[in-house]
This record gives C-alpha cells, structure tokens and sequence, in this order.
C-alpha cells in the first residue's frame, strides 16, 4: 500500500533466538523476502532492515560475522530472485544493537549499506556510529555522497575557471554613436 502512495518503504527482516539455535536463518530469510517479493512493485524505494531479534536489548551482540552471513543471504535473496541489479542496489541495514563498541567493525562488513539505529541515537554512541558509517567502503549511501562531493568540486573548479578566464578577457566598453 505504501509503494502505491509513492512512500518509501523499510522493510525489516528477522530471526529469532530459535531460528539461529535450529540453524534456519537462511529458511526463515527467505520465507520473509518471499512475501516481500511478492508485496514490492519498485524494489528502488526500498530499504531492507535486518535484525536479530535475540541479540536485541538482551546484552548479547550478534557477531560482525553472524550478521554478515545474514546480509549475504539477504542480498543472494534478491540476485537470484529478483535481478543482479536489485541485489547491488538496494540497501541492506542492520537494525540490531549497533554501539560505538561494535559499530567500526559492522561498518566494514561487504554487504552493510548501513545502520538503523536504535537507542544508541539518544547517547553519545550516535556520533561514533555515524562517523563509522561514512567510513565503510560498501556502503552505497556514502557512495553517493561522494560522488555529490565530487560532483560539487567539479562545479565548483568549473566556475572557479570561467571566471578567471573572463577576468582575463579585457572588457570592452560600450560606444554609442
């Protein structure tokens, strides 16, 4: 319904402590973005959130690793399908426990686009998780803010020319007759 009213839309995926225990990630993943698959028109306005929910708010972090293996099965959801070009370009975020404690080590993972965060917003942490998350390399949204930076320098060299071009140009006055 949202996609028909032209609203993004996050949709979030996760496992239980069941799942992860009885080995059934990939099952339970793919059951998820099955029906999503069937409920997404415009897979470009859409974000997927991951989340393991028996890391969430109980003091036990799920692994830099173990989130990774999620994120890979989520993208190979989406190459085999969906396209190779959904599955490289939608975003993929964790929305598990993200602090300044694991937030560098998340945000060099292959298949993290980046985070939702949760109550780390409120403290300090945010500022650690946002610097980390413009420091991940795969992440397509600090992709695109580099190429917006790259494409404002270029401007900017671009103007910065024409006008010392022009000031070199010796203006002529205008003669009425």
């Amino acid at each position: 319904h949202a996609q028909k009213a032209g609203i993004k839309v996050v949709a979030c995926v996760c496992e239980r402590k069941e799942d992860r225990d009885s080995q059934r990630t990939e099952e339970v993943l793919f059951e998820q973005m099955e029906y999503l698959g069937r409920s997404i028109s415009d897979w470009s306005s859409v974000v997927i959130a991951f989340e393991a929910l028996w890391a969430s708010n109980t003091g036990i972090l799920a692994t830099p690793a173990q989130v990774q293996e999620a994120l890979a099965m989520l993208r190979h959801w989406l190459r085999h399908n969906i396209s190779d070009k959904v599955a490289n370009t939608t975003r993929i975020i964790y929305a598990g426990s993200v602090s300044s404690n694991n937030c560098q080590e998340l945000a060099k993972l292959k298949d993290l686009d980046g985070f939702l965060v949760g109550s780390s917003a409120l403290k300090p942490d945010i500022v650690d998780i946002i610097n980390a998350s413009c420091v991940s390399s795969s992440s397509l949204w600090v992709k695109q803010q580099q190429l917006q930076h790259i494409t404002k320098l270029i401007s900017h060299v671009k103007h910065r020319e024409i006008n010392k071009h022009n000031s070199l140009v010796p203006r002529m006055p205008k003669r009425y007759i």
